[in-house]
């Protein structure tokens, strides 16, 4: 079978995504997706206390919950390559707003071979569990699929059928379902609005590519500090 990673150009550019698929991408998610923590075990009964002489002050306001990270996606984008095969992707990235790498899809089109949909996610999941793909708000999975790897990203790959493929062009998200070690599942909702459309259409430029690669990781660096400065993290040191 063909795999993406056989073609040079992409292959360094992916690479560098799938390493940023890390723990701590996991870890900074895990909180948002997890399901709500259990209960605390019940106490043991104890005597009731004597009211008190004065009636208790008013109980502090309570604080506000925290609020769960915002999911942004980079809108699809359709690259090829000719050589030593002609192979096309259609790739989209999910991130928290915070910038931390969360799931990257990868619809590849090798010449004269079956369509391969390629799924990584930061390491930490549970490999016998695997992935499963949902679109919008279907409770059932269209397809199922076991890791194949988990060293810099934990990877799934999905051969693409006519239906799978024409779901995803009318869908409006796709989400990715996984568990973490911790036995928690964990959900990627990549949006579908551009998928169509990149897919249909010619591919980038790879220099328009390199360039657009280039703001998003200027981006990235730029909320991370941002991240920091919120976190009252001490800034570094001037060189």
């Amino acid at each position: 079978m063909t795999t993406i990673s056989r073609t040079p150009g992409l292959r360094r550019s992916l690479l560098a995504l799938v390493a940023a698929l890390s723990a701590g991408a996991l870890l900074a998610a895990s909180g948002a997706l997890a399901q709500a923590p259990k209960p605390k075990p019940k106490q043991p009964a104890q005597q009731p206390a004597q009211p008190p002489a004065q009636p208790p002050a008013a109980p502090a306001q309570a604080a506000a919950p925290a609020a769960l990270p915002q999911f942004v996606s980079t809108p699809w984008v359709k690259l090829c390559e000719t050589q030593p095969n002609k192979i096309c992707v259609t790739r989209a990235l999910l991130r928290t707003d915070a910038g931390q790498p969360l799931a990257l899809a990868e619809f590849a089109e090798p010449d004269g071979q079956p369509k391969i949909l390629r799924i990584t996610l930061p390491l930490g999941m549970l490999l016998d569990y695997g992935t499963r793909l949902l679109i919008d708000q279907a409770q059932q999975p269209l397809a199922t699929a076991r890791f194949v790897t988990c060293l810099e990203g934990c990877i799934t790959f999905y051969q693409v059928s006519p239906d799978l493929q024409d779901k995803l062009k009318k869908g409006q998200t796709l989400v990715i379902q996984a568990v973490n070690l911790n036995n928690q599942p964990m959900s990627f909702p990549l949006p579908l609005a551009t998928f169509g459309k990149a897919l249909d259409g010619p591919p980038t430029d790879p220099k328009v590519f390199a360039e657009e690669q280039k703001k998003l990781q200027e981006e990235l660096q730029k909320k991370a500090r941002e991240l920091q400065q919120r976190q009252g993290a001490p800034a570094a040191a001037p060189k």
